[in-house]
């Protein structure tokens, strides 16, 4: 839908009037609201999203009910990272324009990119009924669901409406074909990311969804799903593609599959989704042969990654942004590879193998997925040590507490079926506090924690003096978190990866209840190569029941932190993962 803007990630709410833009950026300061509007435009051309901003604001004075300066305040607003300003100017359009379609759709995209869901499906929902025949709006609205659910009627009726929408969108797109534009406008309007946490194996749904997306990518790019012919390079050419290409879980797990491969072997050409950079990818930009930053229009990049004539395409974390998506369905390689960045199988036929780590899969892991399985050795990463934690204490609010159990999962994870173990837990262990870190979202947190909350006072527990939610920590505060809990408490379905292993490097032991998947196993998997199969357990009672265990017999806790101690080795720096990763790429 061309009138919906995909603005930027915006987290400041601050608009600030100033009396004139930047000096000398025109002749004559504005006075008029047309000079105010025409000024501000230019400087958002030209990149200067402040003064723009600032003579929007402006121009508010002079109109405070025209469509074009709250448009352009949400535009630089959003260029500026306020994402709450962003927010408030598209609200006012909507209550301007209480029939617009449009009008409700860009804010529910904007509320959608701000985690700000339950929100963003009602504006999406209005939007719906007033264009109940758009498809991008309807696409925008069936990807929208709750990042935390009240309850377990709700994470049920959640996964039953998306899924019967996938069934309407099979339907009609078989009937009425998308056009190039429209293709193109719903494989990055948003991916089905959320759809992911519901619970369920999801092969079967994903095969549907990347038909789905094969159909879109199709119309937006002809001819892209014809065979390739390799390079024929003396070196065997690799791409990789992420829109993580920064200090993320994505690169902390993958960067050494790009560094470190053979040079002499291999060409490595790296492709991001996303401008955002940090020093993990200077460093990644100085490790690999070639890297190419993201593109100001992402269609462009199909055919850059098919002109590198690539022998081998990594797709690191499909699912995760819908750069990534619109790829997945594209031939762009003869070989082309998918992997764990976002643990769930693709669904696109285009997509060959998935390269996973042995320990972790199940052992019918091969039927839990679209693509061809690849297990490497062990975890199939090789990760570093972690760093050493802060001095970063937990300030418990009952000063009488022995400790705290730490689950560090985020928000996604931890589906209405945690609240009533985790309450029996700090039921039976009177003197420990559960913390969460489970988003940098406030609002996310604060309806996690009200959540939470019903349960543990449903128990007898004070959640006031038992339950802890903090915000987003620096990595190292992160780690002294972990270090200092009596146990890790690890999240059920979908387990910890980065935030176990980096637990474990700090000593800190860890309870897990492995699923049938590999993204439910990863925890598991660690503590099997730690060989301390005692910490993964076969059903809930174990878990509870392990949990105030160890929690109440503190020798037993400090052995379990010396062994882990003792083989944690086992965990990183794995000399087998590189020539096993070697082997298939070559």
């Amino acid at each position: 839908m061309a009138g919906i803007h995909v603005r930027l990630n915006t987290m400041d709410p601050t608009i600030v009037p100033l009396t004139a833009p930047n000096a000398g950026a025109t002749a004559a300061p504005p006075r008029t609201l047309i000079e105010w509007l025409a000024f501000a435009e230019r400087a958002l051309a030209a990149d200067d999203a402040a003064s723009a901003e600032s003579a929007f604001a402006q121009a508010l004075e002079l109109a405070p009910n025209d469509r074009r300066v709250l448009d352009g305040l949400a535009r630089a607003a959003a260029a500026l990272g306020r994402a709450d300003g962003e927010i408030w100017a598209l609200r006012r359009i909507a209550e301007l324009a209480p029939d617009d379609a449009i009008a409700h759709a860009e804010l529910g995209d904007a509320l959608r990119r701000a985690d700000r869901n339950d929100e963003a499906a009602g504006a999406l929902f209005l939007a719906k009924t007033r264009a109940p025949r758009d498809r991008q709006i309807r696409w925008l609205a069936w990807h929208t669901l709750p990042i935390v659910h009240a309850d377990r009627a709700s994470f049920d009726r959640a996964r039953t409406l998306w899924d019967q929408e996938l069934g309407a969108f099979e339907a009609e797109l078989a009937e009425r074909p998308p056009t190039p534009a429209e293709g193109l406008a719903l494989l990055t309007g948003a991916t089905n990311f959320h759809r992911h946490y519901l619970g369920d194996p999801l092969v079967e749904l994903q095969r549907r969804y990347g038909a789905l997306l094969g159909t879109l990518a199709r119309a937006a790019f002809p001819g892209f799903d014809a065979p390739l012919r390799g390079s024929g390079a003396k070196r065997r050419r690799i791409g990789f593609v992420s829109a993580h290409l920064r200090e993320h879980t994505v690169l902390k797990i993958f960067a050494r599959w790009m560094t470190d491969l053979d040079p002499a072997r291999f060409e490595r050409i790296v492709f991001a989704l996303e401008p955002r950079r940090d020093a993990w990818t200077d460093r990644l930009e100085a490790g690999v042969d070639r890297y190419v930053a993201a593109p100001e229009r992402i269609e462009a990049l199909p055919a850059t990654i098919r002109d590198a004539k690539l022998d081998v395409l990594v797709h690191l974390d499909v699912g995760m942004h819908p750069y990534s998506q619109l790829l997945a369905p594209l031939r762009l390689a003869p070989l082309q590879i998918n992997t764990w960045g976002h643990p769930i199988t693709s669904g696109c036929a285009a997509l060959d193998a998935y390269v996973s780590g042995a320990a972790m899969e199940p052992p019918d892991g091969a039927q839990r997925y679209s693509e061809r399985l690849i297990a490497l050795p062990n975890l199939g990463s090789d990760y570093d040590r972690p760093a050493d934690p802060s001095d970063y204490r937990v300030a418990l609010p009952d000063a009488s507490l022995a400790g705290y159990f730490f689950c560090p999962q985020s928000a996604h994870k931890l589906h209405p079926g945690h609240d009533t173990v985790y309450a029996e837990i700090l039921a039976r262990c009177p003197r420990h506090a559960l913390v969460l870190v489970p988003h940098p979202k406030a609002e996310v947190r604060e309806r996690l924690e009200r959540r939470l909350a019903k349960a543990l006072r449903a128990r007898g527990v004070d959640p006031a003096r038992r339950l802890v939610v903090l915000p987003a920590l620096p990595y190292r505060d992160f780690l002294a978190v972990a270090r200092h809990a009596a146990l890790l408490v690890d999240s059920f379905d979908w387990s910890g990866f980065n935030t176990s292993i980096e637990s474990l490097g700090a000593g800190t032991p860890i309870v897990t209840l492995p699923g049938d998947t590999m993204r439910a196993r990863h925890t598991a998997a660690m503590l099997g190569l730690l060989e301390l199969p005692e910490l993964v357990v076969r059903d809930v009672e174990s878990y509870i029941a392990t949990v105030c265990a160890i929690a109440s017999d503190p020798e037993r806790r400090r052995a379990l932190s010396t062994t882990i101690s003792e083989r944690s080795d086992a965990l990183f720096r794995d000399p087998a993962v590189l020539p096993a990763l070697t082997e298939v790429l070559a």
